[in-house]
């Protein structure tokens, strides 16, 4: 494995963004300057909130369903957890298997974050999902699951990149069942989860998805149940897909597992996602090539937030704060602070392909 490290333009001012515990402080006056700071046109949904008397102490503990109860929208609403999840730090984790968790008919199973009737929609719109030259195509009903972009667009494409199939095919053809997939922030390893879903819902699988902070999901066969427990322990494989913070998976490695690493992107990757998924066709291969310069292969960065002034500005604030012990680190970090991923990046053994191969000689 080894590093490469992300280079900045100098002579731009520095934005400081504040910690968890800053945030937690905040009146609901000075969370509502905070919010309209790092979210774009939500400001009529974040003064909902402030009216509301939602402040720091309780901003954390808000959930979907706490936001749906205040009239936010579905879209403002991905904005606000995405921000939520950003400070208590991503983790995703997918378990895969074949042995159903019995729940009695006559069981009321709730959940307080999702709502069952858009989950069946969601886990239909992956059956019928279709792949067309590298592009997973789903029906607007999958962005329940999946969010939207920036501009409130509706994410239903996702570009599956080689390192995809790689992976499932490692995972799905070995005995071995528990697997971590890692790698820096911001390279895509969500939206190979949401690959994993595809494939195991194409083969009438059964999987029961997991996401950080919020209620298991058991889709199998036509039907979707959730609640608030946490899954039991069956038979079948189990992939956890983080970033490499070791809160997230120093139980889970302790079980004995398998870890892969997700590489970043390639130029060559980038330009052609831009080409091909629609919420980033009006970026011009003149700035994606002058963003993937600045920050190396993180799409996060290079596409989804290209015009978000505040997401462009971490880079710069990530070079005030780091060390020379930033070396040490590298690949690891056992804080929130994601200020290393930002300047060093994890690159892996993959096999470089013909259009990568040209552009390092470019």
């Amino acid at each position: 494995m080894s590093s490469n490290v992300a280079s900045s333009s100098a002579g731009v001012p520095v934005i400081s963004f504040p910690t968890f515990e800053e945030v937690r402080g905040y009146n609901a006056v000075e969370l509502n300057g905070f919010l309209k700071g790092r979210l774009s046109n939500i400001d009529n949904h974040i003064d909902t909130l402030a009216a509301g008397e939602v402040d720091g102490s309780i901003f954390f503990d808000l959930t979907y369903e706490g936001l749906k109860a205040h009239g936010i929208s579905l879209g403002a609403s991905t904005k606000i957890m995405k921000l939520i999840n950003e400070y208590k730090g991503d983790q995703t984790t997918a378990y895969l298997g074949y042995k159903r968790r019995k729940i009695d008919d006559e069981e009321e199973v709730k959940s307080d974050n999702y709502d069952n009737e858009s989950l069946e929609k969601v886990w239909k719109a992956f059956k019928d999902a279709t792949i067309d030259d590298n592009v997973l195509n789903l029906s607007n009903d999958a962005s329940y699951l999946l969010g939207v972009d920036d501009y409130e667009n509706p994410i239903t494409t996702i570009f599956i990149r080689d390192c995809y199939l790689d992976l499932s095919k490692i995972i799905f053809e070995s005995n071995r069942s528990r697997w971590r997939i890692t790698g820096n922030p911001g390279i895509g390893k969500t939206f190979f989860g949401y690959y994993l879903l595809y494939i195991i819902a194409k083969a009438n699988g059964t999987v029961i998805y997991h996401q950080h902070h919020r209620s298991p999901i058991l889709f199998s066969e036509d039907k979707v149940y959730c609640n608030a427990r946490e899954p039991m322990e069956f038979r079948g494989k189990t992939i956890l897909v983080c970033s490499p913070q070791t809160t997230y998976y120093k139980t889970f490695d302790s079980l004995g597992i398998n870890v892969r690493y997700m590489p970043v992107w390639s130029l060559a990757e980038i330009d052609i996602c831009r080409d091909k998924i629609d919420i980033f066709k009006h970026l011009t291969k003149e700035e994606v090539q002058a963003l993937h310069y600045k920050w190396g292969g993180i799409p996060r960065f290079v596409l989804f937030h290209a015009h978000n002034y505040n997401s462009q500005k971490q880079l710069d604030t990530a070079i005030t704060e780091v060390e020379k012990s930033i070396m040490y680190f590298v690949g690891e970090t056992s804080s929130g602070n994601s200020a290393s991923h930002k300047l060093v990046h994890i690159c892996t053994n993959v096999p470089m392909k013909e259009a990568d191969q040209a552009e390092e000689r470019n």
